[in-house]
């Protein structure tokens, strides 16, 4: 396989990962007001992270809004909730 074939390759895998964050910013575009954007955004960011990672996103959000909703969560904790970090803790 040459280069060309090779770099061909590559971006058709990258825009194929790329598509559901295109259609989901088309269908996301009224969530209700302007405000719910940057949120939405970020929610779905770690989303991205965690399939990446391979994780059960079900166990993987479960988890983690228990552990939000625990009064001795602190916010020097918020890392422990990373993808990669929850992965390496549950595995």
């Amino acid at each position: 396989m040459d280069s060309r074939e090779a770099a061909r390759r590559a971006s058709g895998a990258s825009q194929n990962a790329m598509r559901p964050v295109a259609l989901g910013r088309k269908n996301w575009m009224h969530l209700g007001s302007q405000d719910s954007g940057p949120p939405v955004a970020a929610i779905m960011t770690v989303l991205a992270s965690a399939q990446r990672a391979g994780l059960n996103l079900r166990l993987y959000l479960a988890q983690c809004l228990e552990k939000l909703s625990d009064r001795a969560f602190t916010t020097d904790q918020i890392h422990t909730l990373l993808p990669e970090n929850w992965k390496a803790q549950n595995s």
